[in-house]
């Protein structure tokens, strides 16, 4: 035999019970009899689609002699199984490579429910088959499940708009868009699209604003929502007070106010206003000339009693005497 790789193409032929069977394939060096055959490939599931209207299911098997499909319980016909035979001559192990089409009209007469298997032989009584394949048309329905709707939230306070892709094989894959551009969690983490295909955003920003379409996509469409409007708004606060007017009064009581403004911050995008009144209102007095001031007026006296005294107990006594007990007397007779 060459060292090179061998390739030999073989055809199946009608079999015994209704089945179809592989001719017998040539037996070499290479062929041990006494082993189990044993799949390195096994067929993997597939979608048909519009634009593809069949898939190629293949297999490989290696220490077997024949290998065929059947589907759905029944043998693949010969004409429609293309076997393959090659050689490793590092390992001396000889490999059939199996593969059948499978057209959608196939598939919609089992009711989109289309499950092959390989069969790979030894012997007459060492047959070994595949995992199963399952062959589906691809589909997605048109309507969601739940589509977001218009939500306002305070800046500042996490958010989440729902969402429920359409029914769909395979399952779809669910993205978002903000302002008709797409969002992409692993550049801006704020976003996170949840395993139902919800958004959250962690905190809502001023510029998080604005519509949101939800849309699903598989390999057979792409589906869209209404676009939905987020409103972050902003509720206003107060600054501090500002300093207090001058009294409104010429003589006797009046009024002085201090104002604050609702700026800190302000309200936006509807948010709530301030609560309370911006103006702070004070009792105040005026000495009126000529008058005494009342008794309750004159709290500001006692810090000029202290003071004398002071000055009585710290200077010398005649000067305390003589200069500073007039006044003590008048700051009495005054309370």
């Amino acid at each position: 035999m060459d060292s090179c790789l061998i390739r030999i193409v073989y055809l199946l032929t009608l079999g015994v019970g209704g089945g179809y069977l592989l001719d017998p394939l040539p037996i070499d060096d290479t062929t041990d009899l006494s082993r189990s055959p044993e799949f390195i490939r096994h067929p993997q599931d597939a979608y048909i689609t519009t634009k593809n209207k069949v898939v190629v299911l293949s297999c490989t098997a290696r220490h077997a002699t024949q290998v065929n499909f059947k589907c759905n319980e029944e043998w693949v016909r010969p004409k429609s199984v293309r076997n393959e035979i090659r050689f490793d001559p590092h390992t001396k192990t000889r490999y059939i490579d199996s593969e059948i089409t499978v057209t959608r009209s196939q598939v919609e007469e089992y009711f989109d429910v289309y499950r092959c298997v390989c069969v790979a032989w030894s012997g007459p009584k060492t047959a070994v088959e595949s995992d199963r394949a399952k062959i589906q048309i691809a589909h997605l329905k048109k309507h969601f499940v739940r589509e977001p709707v218009h939500t306002s939230i305070e800046a500042g306070y996490p958010v989440q708009l729902q969402c429920l892709p359409p029914e769909g094989a395979p399952m779809p894959e669910v993205f978002w868009l903000h302002d008709g551009q797409p969002i992409d969690p692993s550049q801006d983490g704020n976003f996170i699209i949840s395993p139902d295909g919800g958004l959250i955003l962690n905190l809502a920003r001023l510029n998080d604003a604005g519509n949101y379409t939800c849309g699903a996509k598989n390999i057979a469409a792409r589906r869209t929502t209404e676009p939905a409007i987020l409103t972050v708004y902003v509720n206003g606060g107060w600054s501090d007070y500002g300093a207090w007017t001058a009294c409104d009064a010429r003589c006797g009581r009046g009024i002085q106010k201090r104002f604050r403004a609702c700026n800190n911050p302000e309200p936006l995008h509807g948010g709530l206003g301030c609560l309370g009144s911006p103006v702070q209102k004070g009792d105040c007095n005026v000495v009126c000339p000529g008058t005494t001031p009342h008794r309750h007026d004159l709290k500001f006296l006692f810090p000029l009693l202290v003071f004398f005294l002071l000055i009585g107990l710290t200077c010398p006594f005649p000067f305390t005497l003589m200069n500073i007990s007039p006044h003590i007397v008048s700051v009495f007779s005054l309370l």
